[in-house]
């Protein structure tokens, strides 16, 4: 019994080593893979207009939605905005991908984006969802 409980122990110590290193690496690899560029992160304002929704072809209840608006942008891509929370992927060039709109579930949009001078400019590369491009679609002020 002593030699058959001394493997068992060896195996459990050895289950318990490969999870106590290979998760903390999967995590890390995780976190790091899907974190925004650090010029992302932070409140941003902008004052979406009537004329907003018009461009982009919006129409229903989301075109009442008019006025300043803060979007807060975490580092891990959580996007908070008006009453929900989208996210931000980043994408290799300067794009990235914008998901989680509740009306415009499950689609995702494709957006170039660019700080300079306290400003956030996305532009879209490829979405169709007016209510999304109407949104995120401008020049954003770090606020």
């Amino acid at each position: 019994m002593g030699k058959r409980w001394r493997k068992a122990a060896w195996r459990c110590w050895a289950v318990v080593l490969a999870v106590a290193v290979v998760i903390p690496v999967a995590s890390a690899a995780e976190t790091k893979a899907s974190a925004v560029p650090a010029e992302l992160v932070g409140q941003w304002t902008r004052t979406v207009t009537a004329a907003d929704w018009k461009r982009a072809g919006a129409t229903g209840f989301v075109t009442s939605f008019v006025g300043p608006f803060t979007m807060a942008v975490k580092a891990k891509g959580k996007v908070s905005i008006i009453d929900f929370t989208a996210r931000f992927s980043p994408l290799s060039g300067g794009r990235l991908s914008i998901s989680g709109v509740p009306v415009c579930y499950p689609k995702k949009g494709l957006y170039r984006w660019k700080v300079a001078n306290r400003r956030l400019t996305l532009t879209k590369l490829k979405d169709t969802c007016a209510a999304e491009v109407g949104l995120f679609t401008c020049v954003w002020k770090r606020g």
